[in-house]
């Protein structure tokens, strides 16, 4: 009885471990598309951050904190049935700032960027990366390569490594529903300046300061 407890146990072992290696050849399987540490060192910002913008039409200054600053996975199965692509855990970036004032709060900012291949012409682009707007999404896709590095002065401090994303909402520019979005994004710094243009109307937010 006892050696057929002994082999019992040692095959119950056995199994044990043939299944963990099972596991981790499955985990192996599965592809990872991560986010570029290139480009979140543009577009990440530390949550709890605070930062004071400037309207350059009408001078008034927003207080704006960073109230959402996620890195997370996503898994997506394979062989969906519109794109062939293996399983997957593709990364996103979650971005959110919030103005405060002495009414309350309000959405200033939500962006999110994905590094899901489904949405890319080349393999060279790292992510897309959409901006919620207050009437439309701005959608900037970019990539390691696609935009210039830039040195440029806002509110009298010099920035270096800064790359401009241009979206728009796909109307002709005659339209009067066309939309465009312009951000400035300086390495390890964030979001430094900020254009929306909608019809006629034009607004423009610099980077003032920040903790």
């Amino acid at each position: 009885m006892k050696y057929s407890n002994s082999i019992f146990l040692v095959f119950t072992a056995a199994f044990f471990l043939l299944c963990q290696g099972c596991k981790k050849d499955k985990d192996v399987c599965v592809d990872q598309w991560s986010l570029s540490d290139n480009a979140l060192s543009y577009i990440k910002m530390e949550q709890g951050k605070y930062l004071v913008y400037k309207d350059s039409a009408t001078t008034q200054e927003d207080s704006v904190i960073v109230t959402k600053s996620d890195l997370y996975n996503t898994f997506v199965p394979g062989n969906n049935s519109l794109i062939d692509y293996p399983n997957h855990n593709y990364e996103s970036y979650d971005l959110q700032l919030t103005k405060f004032d002495g009414s309350g709060q309000t959405l200033w900012l939500a962006g999110k960027a994905d590094a899901n291949k489904g949405y890319y012409s080349s393999i060279d682009t790292v992510y897309v990366f959409m901006v919620d707007e207050i009437d439309h999404f701005a959608i900037f896709q970019g990539s390691e390569s696609s935009h210039s590095n830039l040195s440029m002065i806002v509110e009298g401090k010099n920035y270096d490594n800064v790359v401009e994303y241009i979206g728009t909402n796909g109307y002709d520019s005659t339209d009067p529903a066309f939309r465009k979005s312009i951000c400035y994004w300086a390495k390890l710094r964030g979001l430094i300046k900020r254009t929306t243009i909608s019809g006629s109307s034009i607004k423009t937010y610099t980077l003032l300061r920040n903790n």
